[in-house]
């Protein structure tokens, strides 16, 4: 979870924040429309799978924005790429699934420190409500207007901060190493036995913005943010548009392997 956060500069200043997500073998970095601020160049660090450490940063083009007047912007990752961690939309994010009002969340995001010094840092909330309707006017630093539905999540942050991953742990009855047990288990062995409690750590959004007040010095003086909810991402990612490009691009792939595989017939 730590790992996952990139890192997403503009012209070299620190923008926000963004996290990699896998959809069947094609890998997406996902971040808020608003850390663009319609710059055109966009570089992203993404951090070591193993070490935590931060790879030099790599442009990202052909950015998509799925959704009119949402804070969401995502573009397909491409060419090799070294080894970061990512969420599998498959397996962690559930899109008809919200955690329960109160439920504990963890978001991790980037902690701008002086001197340029940024560290990635794991905070923690509660879900303080269903989604609601957010808008947010052009401001000086940011020209576009938003409007969409968000949770309000009970939590301090900062700037650096937008673009969090949010996280809910759920926790789950893990059969894998039954199969382990004998065919015939002792008389003793109670079904429970064969049964330990396993966690999983599921996308539920993504943090967009604190709410604050226009002109306020503190960051957030209600200490609430918005959290995207991921079943936006789930629909952006998996939409009709995006699965054709994803078949187009693997349909290329398999031409390219077969070509390259294909044996030359030699002349006699």
């Amino acid at each position: 979870m730590l790992w996952n956060t990139a890192r997403i500069f503009s012209a070299g200043a620190f923008r926000g924040g963004g996290f990699l997500v896998d959809v069947d073998g094609h890998r997406y970095l996902v971040a808020p429309h608003h850390v663009a601020r319609d710059e055109t160049t966009i570089e992203a660090a993404l951090p070591n799978a193993f070490s935590g450490r931060l790879h030099d940063p790599i442009p990202v083009i052909d950015w998509e924005y799925p959704f009119e007047g949402v804070d969401l912007m995502y573009a397909r990752l491409s060419g090799p790429q070294r080894p970061s961690h990512s969420v599998d939309l498959h397996r962690q994010i559930t899109p008809d699934t919200e955690p329960n009002l109160g439920a504990e969340l963890f978001y991790v995001g980037t902690f701008a420190l002086p001197g340029e010094l940024l560290l990635p840092m794991a905070r923690s909330g509660t879900l303080g409500s269903p989604p609601v309707q957010i808008v947010k006017e052009p401001t000086r630093e940011n020209p576009n207007r938003y409007e969409y539905q968000a949770n309000l999540v009970d939590c301090r942050s900062y700037d650096g901060f937008s673009g969090s991953p949010c996280y809910a742990v759920l926790q789950y009855a893990n059969l894998s190493h039954a199969a382990e047990m004998p065919v015939e288990p002792p008389r003793e062995a109670a079904e429970h036995d064969l049964y330990e409690l396993a966690s999983l750590a599921v996308l539920v959004g993504m943090f967009t913005a604190h709410y604050d007040d226009e002109g306020s010095a503190a960051a957030s003086r209600y200490g609430i943010g918005l959290m995207l909810p991921a079943s936006m991402i789930w629909e952006a990612l998996m939409s009709e548009s995006e699965e054709a490009k994803r078949a187009g691009i693997d349909a290329a792939n398999d031409l390219t392997r077969q070509l390259v595989n294909t044996p030359k017939r030699s002349d006699e």
